[in-house]
């Protein structure tokens, strides 16, 4: 039987692509994030990603899954929200770019 989509993405675990990784990484993550929980996937990535300098793994407080600033984090609030993305992700996202062009 053909595995579906969402059986396969419920199954799959990164760990070894993860490891293999050899460019900056810079991951983001809103600690109300309620799809990809920060708590577990922040840490997770700074033990399985090789050791580099050039990353970049950080939490963003009172942002939810789309980077907006937010009261509860759950998808029913995004479309209330006036906010597109955060102005400090933004910014942090040219920075991080920007370094690693020199």
């Amino acid at each position: 039987m053909k595995m579906n989509w969402l059986d396969w993405f419920n199954d799959y675990d990164p760990s070894d692509n993860i490891r293999q990784i050899r460019c900056p990484v810079f991951a983001l993550n809103g600690d109300r994030d309620s799809q990809v929980i920060s708590s577990l996937c922040l840490p997770a990535l700074k033990r399985l990603l090789p050791p580099s300098k050039k990353h970049l793994i950080k939490e963003y407080p009172s942002l939810n899954h789309l980077f907006q600033h937010c009261t509860t984090g759950l998808p029913e609030e995004y479309g209330q929200i006036e906010e597109t993305i955060s102005p400090e992700v933004l910014n942090d996202i040219v920075q991080w770019v920007l370094q690693k062009k020199l």
